[in-house]
């Protein structure tokens, strides 16, 4: 895979389209400074996916778009596509020519595109990733970037090996791993603190829910003396409705009674008030004509009072109106004498102003005539100086031809004479070559022997290492096994202990005492202290009853002092204390105990001696059976004080009890004497791995050490190894380079003196030239003298021309204001005239005005004083008929008291019948009113029957009577209270422990599965860690070898290798740079000078790119610090490469243009664009041949 074609538009200076197409083999690009060839390196960085606008020179990702020229406008996007040819299938897609692309526009989108599709920028990534190329590549140096190799630090020169070496895509899978390590890490704490959250909500929750069910059932014996209750109240409130029904009826009659009593009085009493009315209309009558009366009256009053007012205004609006038309003759008289002022003076600055307008023009024109007389000759000059300019640029270019045909020349001259020097200096190093390639055949042979006992040594230290980590591995293994295993049986006992104190948990007192918070007397629980068989564990559980959770003690006074302590606790709850030396043991026939022995319980069970006595009295008098059919027949000679058992579920004792039991699988799963048999049996499993767990890691930490001193010695052996065969190649190198540089060096000779040949007749050919330029050059430089006498001439006449010019303008200027000044005076006095006539015609207007309203004044008042006598005589005619309808008005009034009288007697008779009435409508009021309530009461009692104890009417009524309803309330108030001291009841307790015991379950399940997973996500990381540091120190030991072997061909005699900061820490050491030139002894990288450092880290590159080839290679003037000597070796080097790998080298150095198969003229145009020109090296040598 090579690079085809490199296309630009729009990339900084590359404005327009431009088109690169490379081959295979060196390709050099060249042109002067600023031009834009590092645009070009720039440009492959940013299309393979650089984002950090400083690794591209800018200082944001906008300045990669051309920004514009004095000649050129911005444009709006930068496009850059690179073709690589992909016939040998080394990029991951099925086409033998890819296009890789990538647009940047001006708002900040980008696009990246692979053949036209547009894609993701993760996408061109991962298609580049195994070809060496992609964003930080190395394969592209940029322009002063190449001594940052040697001055990093080395941790960065790390990330070279790392490249080389293919490690990065290792990295990425680890830290894929690494984050979903976390974030398994962060869902198993979730996880974690979800399943102790939903344990710790487990205990409250049984309570809760066994509280439920304690509330259910009291609920419903309650609910069934509240129904009772409640029926009970409905029958009383039945009886009691009759009742009200039967005193509703009695006083509704005594009510219609009263009311026809009192509707006669009514009736008497409304004729009364009829007269009353009929006097009281006669009198409101009367009383109406004398307020219209005396409404008339007071109007005329007004009237009369406002038309002498009016006739007073009348008089003072004539006495007004006479001084105002006064006034406004004095004024009329003079605004004329101002209008006459002002039309005089108008006219004055009319005849002023056309004068100034008259001059004004006249300066103008003769103005107009003198700048186009010195437009002209200004034109004229201008057209001289601008054939002066062309002659001066004319002069210069001839000049600056000169000067450069004179510096070609005595560069000419210098190169003979340095060829000259060249060609002694080439025999005399024939010479001391023959014997230096001598010396290093023999160091050859001496090191072959070397060479081959050190490979000896290493394949030993390498098995020896092989060995080892096939151990460790294996250890490894096993140690993995056991710690899951350990883990696991930690787990089930840690589950199991939980278990055993949740259930501890239902009896606070017992949960207490095994707390150990306590001071207590020694005891020990009877279930820590036998043993069942897995097929008794029920059978025991059953006869024990609640011994199962009793504790031994020692004698009755300790049983005394722990029920003491007990007390004092405070806790609640029950416990079975068991004095084990004053235990009572029953006794059972001698005879029968000696034919049934071979049933006797005790003896198929495990006791401790210690509590033997104990758990004699409480089993040793128990004989087990195969059946319940066995067990009948023995029961019958069964002597006293003995108790039978069955394996099917029956128990009987000589006292003629018997119980039949049969358990669920549940209740076997949760079997008390199940969960602590497995208990003992999962500590004694986990110490049992413990240990095995310590002796696998002691194993382990042998081995991992025995590695370490393995590795140390291999790594060692791998130096000394790489050493000799690295000095046994320089060695080999260094000869095949001198004998190679033999044949050069005579190659050169001849070809030198064919270039002194080339540079004689160059010089016999350019001396001709000279003297035709200078000839050329006096020729101009006379038309030029010439052309500045006539601009001198001119600029003589145009002198007074611009003065006088300058002169009239100032004048023009003066008429200009003079003129401006009389029109503003000649519109202000037009003004002032116009306003004067506006003036006059308004106090005209205003005079006609007042003589009209005088006029309809005076007519006014002669009417008011006629109307105001009227007035005065119809006064005088009302206040007679108001005195008249006043005594009217008293003679009414008295014959109305005496009806007065008369309705006060009736009214009182009416007012006593109907309180007598209000008081039988109360107390019907009231009966209603308790038939209200009493209907309310009714409808609460069956609501509660039919609501609240959920029982239908029908089937309520069919309940027999309450014969003690005192009892019944005594009991539900008990239930109520015993309701109440429970708290607070979840009634679906129960159904939310089952989900949350369900749920806690399946997060346990899930909790073991997140932590296989995560074991085996760890596994992977350590594989990886493994595998990298692997692949990191064979690498490393590849590029050591190549460093050695480039850096003695490019300093010959010199010698330089790679070595590790840190060797113990492979995964983070750095890579240092020790590298010695011939003749020297160097410390420290900086002392190196600065085409020592250039050629060193060029060694280290180009032992990289060994390993690790990639499609081309673009190297920005890394030659530039080179002298001739030691760019000829470089060029050497790349010449045994150039076949293998595609180079771009962008350069000033003569030397790598000949060496070039094709060259790239790179040149920046006036309007800032660059321009790119291309030639091969073959055709253009053709051509001259």
């Amino acid at each position: 895979m090579y690079l085809k074609s490199l296309n630009l538009k729009g990339f900084k200076s590359f404005a327009d389209r431009t088109v690169m197409r490379f081959e295979p083999g060196l390709a050099a690009i060249v042109g002067p400074n600023g031009s834009g060839k590092s645009n070009i390196s720039d440009a492959v960085l940013w299309v393979l996916g650089e984002r950090n606008a400083k690794s591209l020179r800018g200082q944001s990702m906008e300045d990669v778009i051309f920004s514009g020229s004095s000649a050129r406008k911005p444009v709006g996007v930068a496009e850059v596509e690179l073709v690589l040819d992909n016939s040998d299938g080394t990029l991951p897609v099925d086409f033998s020519e890819v296009s890789i692309g990538r647009r940047m526009y001006r708002n900040g989108e980008s696009e990246y595109l692979i053949n036209g599709s547009l894609v993701r920028r993760m996408d061109v990534l991962d298609i580049l990733h195994d070809s060496g190329l992609g964003s930080g590549t190395n394969s592209i140096i940029s322009q002063g970037n190449l001594d940052s190799i040697l001055s990093s630090r080395p941790e960065d020169r790390r990330e070279l090996i790392e490249e080389a070496a293919g490690i990065l895509k290792h990295k990425e899978r680890r830290k894929k791993s690494e984050r979903k390590l976390a974030q398994m890490d962060a869902h198993l704490d979730r996880v974690n603190d979800i399943t102790a959250e939903v344990e710790r909500q487990l205990k409250p929750l049984e309570r809760k829910a066994k509280k439920a069910i304690t509330f259910k059932q009291l609920d419903a014996e309650y609910q069934k003396y509240r129904l009772e209750l409640a029926v009970d109240d409905l029958r009383i409130l039945q009886k009691r409705w009759n009742e009200i029904l039967e005193a509703e009826e009695t006083n509704q009659k005594k009510s219609n009674e009263a009311l026809v009593v009192l509707t006669e009085a009514e009736k008497a009493n409304d004729e009364l008030q009829s007269q009353l009315q009929t006097s009281g209309e006669n009198e409101s009558a009367l009383g109406n004509d004398y307020r219209r009366v005396r409404s008339v009256a007071e109007s005329i009053n007004s009237q009369c009072i406002v038309l002498r007012e009016r006739r007073k205004s009348y008089e003072k609006e004539l006495a007004m109106g006479v001084r105002s038309f006064e006034n406004e003759k004095i004024q009329a008289k003079r605004a004329a004498q101002d209008l006459e002022s002002l039309t005089t003076q108008f006219q004055e600055v009319e005849r002023s102003y056309n004068n100034a307008v008259s001059d004004h023009d006249r300066i103008e024109e003769n103005y107009n005539k003198q700048v186009d007389q010195r437009n002209e000759l200004r034109k004229q000059i201008d057209a001289i100086l601008a054939e002066q300019n062309a002659l001066t640029y004319r002069s210069e270019t001839i000049q600056s031809t000169l000067d450069s045909l004179k510096e070609e020349l005595h560069d000419a001259q210098v190169s003979s004479q340095v060829a000259d020097a060249q060609v002694a200096d080439s025999q005399a190093r024939l010479t001391a070559l023959e014997q230096k390639c001598a010396q290093l055949q023999l160091q050859l042979d001496n090191l072959d022997g070397a060479l081959l006992e050190a490979e000896t040594a290493e394949t030993h230290a390498r098995e020896e290492l092989n060995t080892a980590l096939r151990d460790r591995e294996l250890t490894r293994g096993e140690m993995d096994e056991v710690r899951e295993e350990l883990t696991s049986i930690g787990a089930q006992r840690k589950a199991l202990e939980e278990l055993e104190r949740a259930n501890e948990a239902t009896n606070p007192i017992l949960s207490w005492v095994m707390s150990g918070d306590h001071q207590l007397a020694p005891w020990r629980a009877l279930t820590h202290e036998l043993s069942v068989p897995s097929e008794l564990d029920m059978i025991v559980e059953a006869l024990l009853g609640s011994n199962m959770h009793g504790l031994f003690v020692q004698d009755r006074e300790s049983v005394r002092t722990f029920i003491d302590a007990l007390e004092q606790s405070g806790e609640t709850g029950d416990v079975v204390l068991l004095p084990e030396k004053d235990i009572f043991q029953l006794a059972s026939s001698d005879d029968f105990a000696t034919s049934e022995r071979d049933h006797r319980l005790l003896d198929q069970i495990e006791v401790s001696s210690t509590y033997k006595k104990g758990f004699e009295a409480l089993l040793g008098a128990v004989y087990l059976y195969d059946s319940k059919d066995e067990l009948f027949n023995i029961w019958k000679r069964a002597s006293h004080g003995v108790t039978l058992v069955s394996r099917d579920g029956c128990i009987v004792d000589t006292n003629g009890r018997a119980r039949y039991f049969r358990k669920s699988e549940e209740d076997k799963a949760n079997s008390a004497l199940l969960r602590r048999r497995n208990l003992v049996e999962l500590r004694s499993r986990e110490a049992e791995y413990s240990e095995r767990f310590a002796k696998v890691r002691a194993t382990y930490d042998q081995l991992e050490n025995s590695l370490k001193e393995l590795q140390i010695a291999s790594l060692q052996a791998t130096e000394k190894t790489a050493n000799v065969r690295g000095n046994r190649e320089s060695t080999a190198r260094d000869l095949a380079s001198e004998t190679q540089t033999l044949e050069t060096l005579k190659a050169s000779h001849k070809n030198l003196i064919e270039e002194q040949q080339r540079y004689r007749a160059y010089l016999e050919e350019a001396q001709p030239d000279s003297d035709k330029l200078k000839e050329e050059l006096a020729q101009v430089q006379a038309k030029l003298q010439e052309s500045k006498k006539q601009v001198e001439d001119m600029r003589a006449v145009l002198t007074p021309i611009q003065n006088k010019v300058v002169s009239i303008s100032e004048e023009l200027q003066n008429a200009r204001l003079e003129r401006a000044k009389l029109q503003e005076a000649y519109a202000y006095n037009e003004r002032m005239v116009a306003s004067r006539k506006q003036e006059i015609h308004n106090i005209e207007v205003r005079s006609r005005t007042a003589e009209k309203r005088f006029g309809l004044i005076k007519g006014a008042s002669a009417r008011v004083e006629p109307l105001l006598s009227t007035l005065e005589l119809l006064n005088e005619s009302i206040q007679k008929h108001v005195s008249m309808i006043e005594l009217k008005t008293r003679e009414t009034q008295e014959s109305s008291q005496e009806l007065h009288k008369r309705i006060a007697e009736s009214t009182q008779k009416v007012r006593e019948l109907r309180i007598a009435l209000d008081q039988q409508n109360a107390a019907c009021s009231e009966i209603r009113i308790e038939k209200g309530q009493l209907e309310i009461k009714v409808e609460a009692a069956v609501q509660a029957i039919i609501t609240e104890c959920h029982t239908p009417l029908e089937t309520a009524l069919e309940l027999p009577e309450l014969e003690n309803r005192a009892e019944s309330e005594r009991e539900a108030e008990t239930l109520k209270r015993r309701i109440k001291n429970l708290g607070t009841v979840n009634p679906d307790a129960a159904r939310e422990y089952e989900q949350v015991n369900e749920r806690y379950n399946y997060l346990l399940s899930q909790l073991a599965d997140m932590q296989a997973a995560r074991s085996a996500l760890s596994r992977i990381v350590a594989l990886i860690d493994e595998r990298m540091k692997d692949d990191f120190v064979k690498t490393f030991e590849q590029v050591n070898a190549n460093f050695s072997e480039i850096f003695s061909t490019l300093f010959p005699g010199g010698h330089a290798h790679l070595s590790l900061v840190d060797p113990d820490d492979l995964e983070n050491t750095g890579v240092d740079v020790n590298a010695q030139p011939v003749g020297k002894t160097v410390k420290k990288m900086s002392l190196l000078s600065g085409g020592e450092k250039s050629m060193t880290a060029m060694a280290l590159l180009f032992a990289v790119y060994r390993i690790r080839q990639t499609p081309f290679y673009i190297l920005d003037e890394i030659e530039a610090a080179l002298d001739d000597s030691n760019l000829r070796r470089l060029m050497n080097y790349l010449a045994t490469v150039r076949d293998f790998a595609q180079f771009i080298m962008i350069t000033h150095q003569r030397r790598t243009m000949e060496a070039a198969d094709i060259l790239y003229g790179v040149s920046m145009q006036a309007d800032g664009v660059t321009k790119v020109l291309s030639q091969r090296i073959d055709q253009a040598r053709a051509k001259e041949e």
